[in-house]
This record gives structure tokens, C-alpha cells and sequence, in this order.
């Protein structure tokens, strides 16, 4: 029961008591994933980004098969830049979950992050409809 009061603490963006409850769980069972991968779910949401870092890490060192850790890891990863630390973040999740390749096809689905040179110019890339369009003349 205490497990469903913190996740809806999380839910309704009490991140303050969320986190509070977390800690508390974690003096009890310091070995439950899923309170440090929260914690890392508070902690992005609040661009702490390095803390977020560092809890998800500690719930893969407990579970080293966490796909949605892993997964969260990646998201936090690229928003720092770390495109190379992402990119094995997300293999790892889709090692661990297949799924995720097909989760969200249409929305955020997509593991694709791409290097581009100077000078590389975007504007002759085709948009989402005209790239429909492209492929029903094929």
C-alpha cells in the first residue's frame, strides 16, 4: 500500500513528499530498483540531471536487466549531450526489452540520433507528409 501512495505522489507531481517517501523506502530496502529508478524519474523532471544520472544507475546495479531505466537513462543522456553514453543506454534497453523498438512507432518511439557537419542544411530534408507522399509514388 505505501508503494501506491508514492507513485501517486508521483503522479500528481508531489515530487517533494514523492522524493521523501522514496528516501524512506530506500532506509528500509535499500535494495528496491524501483524507488531509486523514481527517484531518477523526480530528479529529471526537475533538470537535476546529474542526480537523475546517478539514480537510475543504482536501479540498474541492482537490476542489470531494468529496460525502462535504461530507456530513461538514454532519455536524460541526450539531453546532456552525451550521445554516446545515450546511444548504449538505449541498446541496453532494447537488449533487455524488445519492445521498445515498436513501442511508439509514430510518437516517441524512435531511437535515432543523428550527427550532422557544419553546414549540413535541414532545409532539404522532406517533411513527415511529403515523405508519405514520396513513398506512395514507390
Amino acid at each position: 500500500m505505501k508503494l501506491v501512495r508514492e507513485k501517486a505522489l508521483l503522479l500528481i507531481n508531489d515530487h517533494q513528499n514523492a522524493e521523501l517517501a522514496y528516501k524512506k523506502g530506500i532506509n528500509i530496502n535499500p535494495n528496491f530498483q524501483d524507488s531509486y529508478y523514481n527517484m531518477g524519474l523526480i530528479f529529471a523532471d526537475e533538470g537535476k540531471l546529474d542526480k537523475a544520472i546517478e539514480a537510475f544507475n543504482k536501479a540498474i546495479s541492482i537490476m542489470p536487466d531494468y529496460a525502462e531505466a535504461f530507456y530513461n537513462l538514454g532519455i536524460v543522456l541526450v539531453t546532456m549531450g552525451r550521445l554516446d553514453d545515450a546511444i548504449y543506454a538505449y541498446k541496453k534497453a532494447i537488449e533487455n526489452n524488445p519492445h521498445y523498438v515498436n513501442r511508439d512507432a509514430y510518437g516517441d518511439g524512435w531511437f535515432v540520433i543523428i550527427r550532422v557537419h557544419d553546414g549540413f542544411d535541414f532545409d532539404d530534408l522532406l517533411s513527415s507528409e511529403d515523405y508519405v507522399d514520396y513513398l506512395a509514388e514507390l
